[in-house]
């Protein structure tokens, strides 16, 4: 209860003290990105070497019941809110996760729910107040708890319906505590790196993608498109009637306010992980087969040579990009991906510039994807009917990764069809496009030094990682 107090009054100090910034949502910028860099040193030298010690040192069914355990508690917080929302469905089959997983899974120690088709679910009471029609307000980091909005900091009433903060003996509580983040971060080791690589502003990547996020859990993993994204589009994207019956039903929805939306902003480093797995294998000869039918066949052959290649699985990240350079690069198109991520400007780019940007953005994001290998090795993917016309020239493939104790993420792949065949543009995992959650940092580098200062970035940022990679391969 105390931190809770305490963050209360901390967010009443930067919301009355604070001058505004330039971005409307986060208008306390200078002072996040103090406590983002606090947070972040504290992790690096604190939270990281526990969480490799607690791995070394802790057998993974362990790990695996203690993980479980925690995620059979937040079950009870995930029913309120169900329920909150209208989601009486949802909510019954929350109740019976939590009444089989705390019974014949042993108090939670084992999720027998999952196996028996009872899907995991996560809700809380920020997702609520958006279903309710309360906006995000700013932007906030706190000490400690990391990246939310001033409607999300309502979740800290779930140590209410918590029974760990009610435990009255201070040991057992605080053990319990400390044991959950321990556990927590441990399950991220693998993914700090990917997120590293890939991002040339590290707070404001995790801020963009934090809030678009939780934007699209407000339409349970499929958000809108923003008006801002069809006016950017580089060149002369057309909706595909798939997308078009999308946006239609979500605009609906919206005018509707009744809007179905916890994890904070490090749920992206896990995310990129899981787009490598589920997309940076799958992707052969998509011209000879349909893309759904293709993705769903090549992805259970992939994952096993993802599991069963020890160079990944050790951290080699030389084979990680060779993988990457030999399996999917041809199965992209980097231009058009480039051109998306860049926005409005790429139409004043000239053609030398255009392939300079292109070739930047591919090195970074094969660097990003390399570094993500390693991370899973349980994980299941389901594809989702392909619902296309066959003269269609773009479709969106839908799927879904699945790991046990975890909510389900959705991945859905944009793919258009050239005379090369089907080539994917962009990836959105849980509801935000990875592709044009770069837009906003760009956008930045573009005001500050034009489109070759953005080049310059972009090459600065390789070049690094680069020294990384050949100062790792000496020791």
């Amino acid at each position: 209860m105390m931190i809770t107090r305490l963050c209360a009054l901390l967010i009443a100090a930067l919301l009355a003290g604070c001058a505004s910034t330039g971005n409307p949502k986060d208008p306390l910028e200078p002072l996040n990105r103090k406590v983002f860099a606090f947070n972040d040193a504290l992790d690096t030298y604190a939270l990281q070497p526990v969480a490799k010690g607690y791995v070394a040192a802790t057998p993974l069914p362990v790990r695996s019941g203690i993980g479980n355990f925690f995620s059979n508690l937040d079950d009870v917080w995930t029913g309120i809110n169900n329920l909150l929302q209208g989601k009486v469905g949802r909510a019954g089959s929350d109740v019976g996760r939590l009444l089989i997983n705390s019974t014949v899974g042993i108090f939670g120690l084992f999720d027998v729910a999952s196996e028996l088709g009872l899907e995991k679910h996560d809700e809380d009471l920020g997702q609520t107040l958006g279903v309710w029609g309360v906006g995000p307000g700013p932007y906030l980091v706190l000490p400690l708890l990391g990246s939310t909005t001033l409607r999300d900091t309502a979740n800290f009433a779930s140590n209410y319906v918590d029974p760990v903060p009610r435990i009255e003996r201070v040991a057992t509580r605080n053990t319990l505590r400390a044991v959950k983040l321990v556990d927590t971060r441990a399950q991220l080791l693998n993914a700090g790196r990917a997120l590293d690589e890939a991002a040339i502003d590290k707070y404001a990547f995790m801020r963009d993608f934090y809030l678009k996020r939780r934007q699209s859990q407000i339409f349970d993993g499929r958000p809108p498109r923003e008006e801002d994204d069809e006016a950017a589009l580089p060149v002369p994207f057309q909706q595909t009637p798939q997308r078009a019956a999308d946006l239609s039903w979500r605009s609906r929805l919206k005018r509707l306010r009744f809007r179905p939306m916890n994890d904070q902003g490090v749920l992206m480093s896990k995310i990129l992980a899981t787009l490598v797995f589920a997309f940076g294998f799958v992707l052969p000869a998509l011209a000879q087969e349909a893309p759904d039918a293709l993705v769903r066949n090549l992805s259970n052959e992939m994952s096993e040579t993802v599991r069963s290649d020890k160079a990944i699985q050790s951290g080699d990240v030389k084979r990680m990009i060779e993988v990457v350079e030999t399996r999917i690069l041809k199965h992209f198109d980097f231009t058009r991906m480039t051109g998306l991520a860049v926005g409005r400007e790429w139409r004043n780019a000239s053609a030398e510039q255009k392939t300079a940007l292109t070739a930047e953005f591919r090195t970074l994001l094969v660097r990003s994807y390399a570094n993500a290998l390693g991370q899973y090795k349980n994980q299941t993917i389901e594809v989702k009917p392909l619902k296309a016309k066959p003269e269609d020239t773009e479709v969106v493939v839908r799927s879904e990764i699945r790991q046990p104790g975890s909510k389900p993420i959705t991945l859905d792949y944009d793919m258009g069809k050239s005379s090369e065949g089907w080539r994917v543009f962009d990836v959105a995992v849980a509801g935000v496009s990875l592709v044009t959650n770069y837009r906003e940092t760009f956008s930045q580098e573009i005001k500050a030094g034009g489109i070759d200062g953005l080049i310059k970035t972009l090459r600065d940022k390789n070049q690094q990682s680069a020294a990384k990679l050949a100062e790792a391969g000496k020791k």
